[in-house]
C-alpha cells in the first residue's frame, strides 16, 4: 500500500479501474449495503494515507473495464452513478468515466486520448534523455515481460497474484545472456495451471518472454523458469517488496 500511497501523492492522474461486472454483481447482492469491492478500496485509501484529510487532492478517471459483459444502460448508469457518488468522498477532482474492453478493444483508443489530455505537457529532456526508454533496470523489465506472458497465455485461468522473481542474469558472456527466474504463485492447483499438460504453458510463456527480451538487450538469451507456490505472497509486505511491488520513492 505505500508504492500506491507515493504514486498517488506524486502522479498527476490516476485511472481508477473498475471490473465492472462484477461490481454490477456486488450491486444486486447488496442492494442496502455498500458493494464489498468499494469498501477495500475505501480501506486502501483511508490506511494509506492516515494522516491526510480526504478527498485526496488528485485527479481521478473512472474506468469501468470488462464492458462487453454489462451492456444493458441501465445497468451501466447504476455502475457509474455508485462509484460517482462513493468516490467523491475519496477524490477531489474526479472525471467521467470510460467504458472499455481488453477482449473486444473497444474504448481504448479513447482511453489514452483522455490521459494524454489531462496531463501536462511537459519540456523534452527535462526529466530523462530522449533515447532513454525507462529507468527501469534491465532485469526488472525482463521479470514483467515474463509476468505478462503469463496472463496472455493462462488468461482468465489465473489471478492476478502471481509474482516473478529475477534469481540470476548473467551477461558474462557477449554472445549469450543466461537468465533464471521463478514464478511464484499462490496456490498448489495455480502452479499445474503455470507448469500445463504436458508443461506446455511453462514452456509457451518462456519462449514469448525469451522473444521479447531478446529483443530488448539485442542479444541471445537462454531463460530458464521455475514455478513455486508461496502461500498468501500478496498479504506479506517482505515478499510484496521483495518481488519489486514495495515502496517506491518519488
Amino acid at each position: 500500500m505505500r508504492a500506491a500511497a507515493n504514486a498517488m501523492a506524486g502522479g498527476e492522474l490516476m485511472l481508477l479501474v473498475i471490473d465492472a461486472p462484477s461490481l454490477g454483481a456486488q450491486l444486486r447482492d447488496h442492494k442496502s449495503h455498500t458493494p464489498p469491492m468499494l469498501l477495500a478500496l475505501e480501506r486502501i485509501v483511508t490506511a494509506s494515507f492516515e494522516n491526510v484529510d480526504l478527498p485526496l487532492k488528485v485527479r481521478v478517471i473512472p474506468v469501468f473495464n470488462k464492458a462487453d459483459l454489462v451492456r444493458k444502460p441501465e445497468h451501466r448508469t447504476e455502475i457509474e452513478n455508485t462509484v460517482t457518488t462513493f468516490a467523491t468522498r475519496l477524490f477531489s477532482d474526479l472525471q467521467s468515466g470510460l467504458w472499455l474492453s481488453s477482449h473486444t478493444e473497444s474504448g481504448i483508443s479513447e482511453l489514452l486520448e483522455t490521459i494524454e489530455a489531462n496531463l501536462p505537457a511537459g519540456n523534452p529532456g527535462e526529466l530523462f534523455e530522449s533515447d532513454t526508454l525507462t529507468d527501469q533496470a534491465t532485469r526488472t523489465i525482463a521479470a514483467e515481460y515474463i509476468r505478462e506472458q503469463c496472463f496472455l497465455q493462462l488468461g482468465d485461468e489465473l489471478p492476478y497474484s502471481t509474482a516473478v522473481e529475477i534469481e540470476t542474469f548473467d551477461e558474462s558472456d557477449p554472445a549469450l545472456t543466461r537468465i533464471q527466474a521463478t514464478i511464484f504463485v499462490e496456490k498448489e492447483s495455480q502452479k499445474g495451471m503455470v507448469i500445463g499438460s504436458g508443461a506446455k504453458k511453462i514452456k509457451a510463456i518462456g519462449t514469448k518472454s525469451r522473444e521479447r527480451i531478446e529483443a530488448l538487450i539485442e542479444r541471445k538469451a537462454f531463460l530458464g523458469l521455475k514455478v513455486k507456490v508461496s502461500a498468501n505472497w500478496a498479504g506479506k509486505s517482505a515478499l510484496v517488496e521483495r518481488f519489486g511491488y514495495g515502496e517506491v520513492s518519488l
